[in-house]
């Protein structure tokens, strides 16, 4: 029983990392403290770093300040269990500098 257990965890990791990285949506899997530990290849894509630099970031890193203080307030109130989730549409900083709009 604990081996099918296993297999079926590893079937679900494979399917939800298969899926996290076939999504035409950028997403970003980030710690308490608000560090990316995955980002998406569309993500990284509109933005224009690697995973790699992505995760040597902060989330506050990858958005103006006035769009920083308003997602940050919401994702201390995440961290905190006074709210379950958020969204937020806001701008994104580019490496190249320009902005794109997201949610």
């Amino acid at each position: 029983m604990e081996e099918r257990t296993a297999q079926m965890a590893t079937s679900d990791n494979e399917l939800f990392h298969d899926a996290f990285n076939a999504s035409p949506i950028g997403i970003a899997l980030e710690n308490i403290e608000g560090q990316p530990l995955f980002a998406n290849r569309f993500l990284c894509s509109m933005l224009g770093f690697s995973e790699e630099e992505s995760r040597s970031k902060h989330c506050v890193d990858f958005s103006p300040p006035e769009d920083t203080e308003k997602d940050w307030a919401l994702f201390k109130q995440l961290r905190a269990g006074v709210i379950d989730h958020y969204q937020i549409e806001k701008w994104f900083i580019r490496r190249d500098g320009s902005l794109v709009w997201g949610a």
